[in-house]
């Protein structure tokens, strides 16, 4: 067992039980508040540095502050300290992982789609505009790919750094597209 889960909590030099400065800062007690996050702050950095986003720390202390009631809820009134820091350690985890994947859905979001619509086709270039016109039915990340691939020559590894995203989940979301193209090329020819 972690031996700071073995030692009582000690805030501003009085001994005082988690639970009642969780419930303190749940009415409303800012500097209980405050003694809370700043008993986990190395959690909290820990799993911001894991997270790897610039809000990623903000983002923790505003869920840990929002999950104040529901630690209430969860523990009972004489719950000891060490059972608490149990608790809000693996709730604090649980939050990381759904940061993480809201993160990296927000990263897809921030591909620039206009960019993708708006691409320049010399209209001469009826292979261009051919290309252009079928990948409307794809998904933004795979019409980038598609368009870093085959129109500005990357590998799959360039792509992968320029996503950050794998280049398995490159390969992957290439050959979905292109399997897509080619039902869309039959349906026209």
């Amino acid at each position: 067992m972690p031996s700071f889960l073995l030692t009582t909590s000690r805030f501003g030099g009085t001994l005082m039980k988690l639970y009642e400065t969780i419930l303190k800062g749940y009415n409303g007690d800012q500097e209980a508040t405050e003694k809370y996050i700043k008993m986990f702050e190395n959690s909290i950095n820990k799993h911001a540095r894991m997270l790897n986003y610039d809000e990623a720390k903000t983002d923790l202390i505003i869920s840990m502050i929002e999950q104040m009631g529901s630690i209430l809820k969860a523990l009972p009134v004489d719950a000891d300290d060490p059972l608490i820091i149990y608790y809000i350690v693996r709730k604090l985890r649980y939050t990381r992982i759904d940061l993480f994947r809201k993160n990296r859905v927000r990263k897809f979001e921030i591909i620039p789609t206009e960019m993708i619509e708006e691409i320049s086709v010399d209209s001469s270039d009826s292979t261009l505009l051919f290309f252009h016109d079928l990948i409307k039915v794809l998904n933004p990340k795979q019409k980038m790919i598609m368009i870093m691939r085959y129109i500005d020559n990357c590998s799959d590894e360039e792509i992968s750094k320029e996503l950050d995203i794998s280049r398995q989940a490159v390969h992957k979301q290439r050959t979905k597209a292109l399997s897509i193209l080619r039902d869309q090329f039959e349906e026209v020819v």
